[in-house]
């Protein structure tokens, strides 16, 4: 019952995030201007990328290391643990590799509006890289859940 009321203010959340985001170009320009044009194509696209990879991580996770780690680790709280690890160590690497970073992204739609620049480019890249990688690891755990809790995909 809990892990019900934990996942829908979760997504509660994450609603109010992704509305604040979207509103934050209107609320930001001043009552004399145009409102801005916002394009928010290349994000909409970088959110279909990384639920992608998400999705392709979690497969991973189950085929080779869940069924790996059944016969190392007895104790199914450790396991979980690990393949949490495993998830998220992956996403980094893979957003490492193809330079996926959603805050540059968003960054580079707000930047005329805000007037974001980053103090430390290079550090804000590595960061805002890494921290991607970490949210589609456990964006792949919430993939398998929905998938397994929702729409009934247990493998069986």
């Amino acid at each position: 019952m809990f892990r019900r009321i934990r996942i829908t203010a979760w997504m509660l959340i994450m609603t109010v995030i992704a509305l604040v985001a979207l509103a934050v170009p209107v609320l930001a320009a001043p009552a004399f201007q145009e409102t801005p044009e916002v394009d928010l194509g290349p994000v909409l696209l970088l959110f279909a990328l990384l639920a992608f990879v998400a999705f392709v991580i979690e497969a991973v996770v189950e085929l080779i290391i869940s069924s790996w780690l059944k016969n190392v680790l007895p104790d199914e709280k450790w396991r979980e643990v690990v393949q949490k690890l495993c998830a998220s160590a992956i996403g980094v690497i893979f957003t490492i590799s193809y330079g996926l970073d959603l805050f540059a992204v968003a960054v580079s739609v707000y930047a005329d509006i805000l007037d974001l620049q980053p103090s430390y480019p290079t550090l804000a890249a590595w960061a805002g890289t890494v921290v991607t990688g970490l949210a589609i690891g456990r964006g792949a755990q919430w993939f398998h859940d929905a998938g397994t809790n929702r729409i009934g995909l247990d493998g069986g």
